[in-house]
């Protein structure tokens, strides 16, 4: 039996404050082999072929406001890749650029989830119900081709 290279992930990290938190433990657990981008302080956008997982995190910043300097790489980095078929997953403020990138909008809410909020699935096997720890202010449509899995409002 041929032994497997180590996952290649990288995380998208937007500021201090913004850890990968439970994301590395995952990681860890499965050897992978992590490089973190501080896109924040970085300016240049990694070739997403040289990953097996992009991780984008969380940010004080919205997804929606193209003054904040990293919005524009970081959307070039998901459109490349989508374009590869990478997997992407976008945590908070990730999952809304990801949105954005790919055709869905972003954008203030209605009204802020904050705290330990029900969460509805429809794949209890992907993402188990709620309750979990919400902190947005910000939400986002789908982009075309999308399904959505989980949530916490009562559309699901």
């Amino acid at each position: 039996m041929k032994d497997r290279a180590p996952l290649r992930a990288l995380i998208v990290q937007h500021e201090e404050p913004t850890p990968p938190g439970l994301v590395t433990e995952w990681l860890a657990e499965r050897a992978a082999s992590v490089d973190v981008l501080r896109v924040d302080l970085e300016d240049h956008v990694p070739d997403p072929r040289e990953y097996d997982l992009i991780v984008s995190l969380g940010s004080e910043f919205p997804a929606f406001d193209d003054s904040v300097p990293f919005i524009g790489r970081e959307t070039q980095l998901i459109q490349q890749a989508a374009s590869a078929d990478v997997p992407f997953l976008g945590l908070c403020f990730g999952g809304q650029l990801m949105a954005r990138a790919l055709g869905g909008r972003s954008f203030r809410a209605d009204r802020s989830e904050i705290g330990w909020l029900p969460v509805r699935t429809r794949d209890s096997e992907l993402v188990a119900e709620g309750p979990w720890f919400q902190w947005h202010f910000d939400s986002f449509t789908l982009p075309p081709g999308a399904k959505l899995i989980a949530g916490a409002h009562q559309g699901l």
